[in-house]
């Protein structure tokens, strides 16, 4: 079966490409919002890669700490594997060219963001809202708002609400995480989303696959448990070089 998903999600892919038109953005800071530390590799590293080369400012903020991915380990407890996340998330985009200073923690409990209290829905709100007025982005990334996790999905709706206090207008563009895994999720993207633009990075995958790597806590096992909490076959679906963005009407 999960090779299966991978050759359908190969002709899905292709399909959509033919379709996709090429991502142009304008010019100025760029502002990459990650639900969990990995999302923004997974979602858009060949962007990052190309937008730091050509020298442009990237900044990436992570919403959540990542603590809740290994429930029930016996020996990594959520404090400890926030600290790790952090770690991997510094390392992993050093390796697509975003040095540390570029990066926000937000420190959002991980697995709550549908859920917030009052309190920390304002704070994250304001959090962003401070970081946009302050970049002054062109552009804006987020995960698509029908990615199938709940804490992706979670994530858009604070972002237009920070968008709305910042008064700020950046161009807004949604990436594909679990939307790029799911056959069902990437049919909807490719029968029912807007302009779908497409960045291909031939050549420069390794750089992505090196960064992923980087994340030892998710695509590798954490003993004494055998298996990694996130299986091979889905970073797998990240191999292609190409990344698919959606700009659609909010």
């Amino acid at each position: 079966m999960p090779h299966f998903r991978l050759l359908l999600l190969r002709l899905l892919r292709l399909i959509l490409s033919w379709r996709a038109r090429p991502l142009l953005l304008p010019p100025g800071p760029l502002l990459i919002i990650a639900p969990h530390p990995d999302d923004e590799t997974l979602g858009c590293g060949g962007l990052i890669m190309r937008e730091r080369k050509a020298g442009r400012q990237v900044h990436i903020a992570f919403l959540t700490d990542g603590s809740q991915s290994h429930r029930g380990h016996p020996s990594l407890t959520p404090t400890a594997l926030a600290k790790l996340r952090q770690a991997e998330a510094i390392a992993a985009t050093a390796c697509l060219g975003v040095p540390a200073d570029e990066l926000t923690f937000i420190d959002l409990p991980d697995g709550e963001l549908p859920r917030l209290a009052p309190g920390e829905r304002e704070r994250a709100v304001n959090a962003l809202s401070s970081l946009l007025c302050r970049l002054q982005p062109a552009t804006k990334l987020v995960a698509y708002r029908r990615d199938g996790s709940s804490e992706h999905e979670a994530a858009f709706p604070l972002v237009t609400a920070a968008l709305n206090h910042a008064q700020v207008r950046p161009l807004l563009i949604e990436y594909l995480v679990w939307a790029a895994y799911s056959p069902r999720l990437f049919l909807r993207v490719l029968f029912l989303a807007g302009q779908v633009h497409c960045l291909s990075f031939h050549g420069k995958g390794a750089t992505k696959t090196k960064a992923l790597a980087c994340y030892r806590s998710q695509f590798q096992p954490t003993p004494p448990w055998t298996q990694a909490v996130v299986p091979p076959q889905f970073a797998n679906a990240f191999s292609p070089e190409e990344e698919f963005f959606l700009k659609l009407r909010s």
